[in-house]
């Protein structure tokens, strides 16, 4: 066990130093997995110790593992709603309370016990709520003081492991949660429905799916299916959309699931059908739960890229009398753009809106998302995210993360935005949530500090994207990579990006995107000498959909004007857009013999504050000409640059300076660095005077 120990050694010392982490040990019994968590306990010199195993007969009680490993800490000094929270998971209370906050009380807590050692043995027979809550605080240690070493031999854990030798590594979460044959007890399934209920209504949606489950198996026919559908809600609300499909396979109503199966595909599926199932179950529904289904299947409807009308007819229908007109409106113009201000979408929200603690800030916000003040959009969904954090679920944050992810980029917090998103991508990932990764994987593209950066995420998001139909997110991820080749001077790869965006037959086209990127399109296509008159321009419905607009103008009629116009528009909220144009502008002062520096220099220190390095490189190599800094080079490097610029392959230009191609390439590696340049076709576009040959 050398190995193990040497692994668990190098865990307990970096959790000393401030970089928590967690180790799996997964073996079958008797390969050693406790003498292993025993032999951790002992070198933990200096951490407090927490541990407790996994016991088989209290493996759906609510959050019993929970209560064994925390009772000895004192939870006194947390703040409400923490504190509140640590009371229920030590089953000290039975407020009401939601799976995000209790996971996030533990979480404070084991940070503020610091520095601290967590042991559980035997991990596959916890209840459910607390090992999900586990694994939550588990992924977000890394700069705590805090460590766990898990035994187990159950499911995976989405954590780092170790297999023990002699381990078979089959999934074994069917084994341990299979129910033993009994005969229908109507009283006892009962008894477990209330149950349930308790457990969903204290945070513990995880324990009250498997309670439900076992009270369907105990349930009569008439009601094993019902009672087997809100086993699946519940898998569904707690982060598992593979247990909410596994628990609901035997349900024959398929009517009666339209709501599971719509929400379930949503997060986790082909974005078409979400919308579909959601469409069909709103019409089953009263008017007030209708138009929740309905404002998620306009959702759908927009991810797919598909006509969001017979959504918003459906609704408009349904929430006439509910007093959603003005809601209903606005959701119409979310393609074009919305001036709708969210706080007072939110004061005069109807009744029955407010009544939902999550829907009440969903509803304005992502209208504000696409509308013409981001700042206020990104104030308002702050605080929604304060109260997601005391009324919300983990499985329904995945939204309003991506919207705020999305708002800071906009407005130039890329480094709070890529670390926005990837929070945002741990959590969907925690919880099942397919479609919303690939969603994150895209922002991570576009506020990518780096090339490679942004291709990784991009390739992530387009592999999950394109399956699912999630055609929004893999249009910005294209996007994404679209911009990057402009930035890099691959202007054919950029123009190969970008036109797929606006291909209604590509998986990567999008209505929506395609407009927001026109800008960009109309930029590689007059870079590769390619018309581009047949490019729609951005409608002029907000300052940034303006500041795109004329940047495409300036581009397509060589309107100078029009490159300041578009910089006046873009500021103060678009940072990233005044640098684009700006950029263009200095080029084009540049190249027409004008003084460029100004421009070129605000592009540049816009682009360095952003933190895109890759726009910095391409304002620094505009601005070198502008500033003569192409003296850097050596002689004999200038005048391979200047040949290299005309086309000339190496061959040919160590033929003209007596040279070997091989000193030529030589001459290349060390050139591009010191002129800001990737690629050969970028020396074309510098001023490096009459060569010399």
């Amino acid at each position: 066990m050398i190995c193990e120990q040497e692994a668990l050694d190098e865990l307990l010392a970096e959790a000393r130093a401030g970089h928590g982490g967690a180790l799996v040990l997964r073996g079958e019994p008797g390969s050693g997995k406790t003498t292993l968590v025993r032999w951790a306990a002992e070198r933990a010199s200096g951490m407090t110790v927490l541990s407790a195993t996994g016991v088989r007969a209290e493996s759906e009680l609510l959050f019993a593992g929970l209560q064994q490993l925390l009772t000895p800490l004192d939870g006194s000094a947390l703040p409400e709603p923490h504190r509140s929270a640590i009371e229920v998971a030590l089953g000290r209370s039975t407020a009401a309370c939601t799976d995000l906050v209790v996971y996030t009380a533990v979480l404070r807590l084991l940070r503020s016990a610091g520095p601290v050692l967590v042991i559980v043995d035997d991990l596959q027979w916890w209840d459910r709520s607390s090992a999900t809550a586990l694994g939550f605080c588990a992924r977000r240690v890394a700069d705590a003081p805090v460590a766990f070493v898990l035994a187990t031999d159950g499911p995976a854990l989405d954590l780092p492991e170790l297999v023990l030798p002699g381990t078979e590594t089959a999934d074994r979460s069917v084994a341990h949660r299979a129910p033993a044959a009994s005969w229908p007890d109507e009283d006892l399934a009962a008894a477990l429905e209330a149950e349930a209920a308790t457990a969903s209504r204290c945070g513990g949606l995880a324990t009250a799916a498997d309670l439900l489950r076992r009270a369907a198996d105990l349930s009569a026919p008439s009601e094993r299916e019902r009672r087997l559908a809100a086993a699946g809600y519940a898998a569904w609300k707690s982060g598992h959309p593979a247990l909410a499909r596994a628990l609901t396979a035997s349900v024959s109503d398929a009517a009666a699931l339209d709501r599971l199966h719509g929400l379930i595909a949503l997060s986790d599926d082909d974005q078409r059908s979400a919308h579909d199932h959601l469409v069909r179950a709103a019409l089953r529904r009263p008017p007030e739960e209708a138009v929740g289904l309905l404002f998620m299947a306009v959702a759908a409807a927009m991810h797919a890229d598909i006509n969001p009308s017979p959504a918003l007819a459906h609704l408009s229908e349904a929430g006439a009398e509910l007093g959603f007109t003005t809601f209903v409106e606005q959701l119409a113009r979310l393609r074009a753009g919305t001036t709708a201000d969210p706080w007072q979408l939110r004061a005069t929200a109807p009744p029955s809106l407010l009544r939902s603690d999550v829907h009440q800030w969903l509803w304005p916000l992502v209208i504000a998302r696409h509308g013409a003040d981001p700042r206020a959009a990104l104030r308002f969904g702050i605080e929604a995210r304060t109260s997601f954090s005391v009324n919300g679920m983990q499985a329904v944050l995945a939204f309003p993360e991506l919207w705020l992810a999305e708002l800071e980029h906009e407005l130039g917090h890329w480094s709070a935005a890529f670390a926005r998103a990837e929070e945002g991508l741990r959590s969907a990932r925690e919880t099942g949530q397919r479609a919303r990764a690939a969603d994150f994987h895209a922002v991570l593209a576009l506020a990518a500090p780096n090339p490679e950066l942004c291709r990784e995420h991009a390739a992530a998001a387009l592999a999950l994207a394109v399956p699912l139909h999630n055609r929004l997110a893999a249009a910005k991820a294209t996007w994404a990579l679209g911009q990057l080749a402009l930035s890099t001077g691959d202007n054919e790869a950029a123009v190969g990006h970008l036109s797929a965006i606006a291909e209604p037959t590509s998986p990567t086209g999008h209505t929506v995107v395609s407009r927001w990127a026109a800008a960009d399109l109309v930029e590689a296509l007059v870079r590769t000498g390619t018309p581009a008159g047949h490019v729609p321009l951005p409608p002029a419905t907000t300052p940034l959909m303006r500041s795109r607009r004329c940047r495409a103008l300036a581009l397509l009629t060589d309107t100078p004007g029009l490159f300041a116009e578009a910089a006046a528009e873009a500021f103060p909220d678009h940072p990233h857009e005044q640098a684009r144009a700006a950029l263009l502008h200095g080029e084009w002062l540049r190249r027409t013999k004008h003084r460029s520096r100004s421009q070129l220099r605000l592009a540049h220190d816009t682009f360095t504050h952003l933190g895109a390095t890759h726009w910095t490189r391409a304002a620094a190599l505009q601005l070198r000409p502008a500033t003569g800094t192409a003296s850097g080079l050596t002689p004999q490097e200038l005048s391979v640059a200047r040949l290299a610029a005309q086309g000339l392959t190496n061959k040919e230009i160590g033929a003209r300076l007596f040279l070997s191609p091989r000193t030529v390439g030589h001459h290349l590696y060390k050139i591009f660095p010191k002129l800001g340049i990737a690629t050969r076709s970028q020396l074309r576009e510098l001023d490096l005077g009459h060569p010399a040959y």
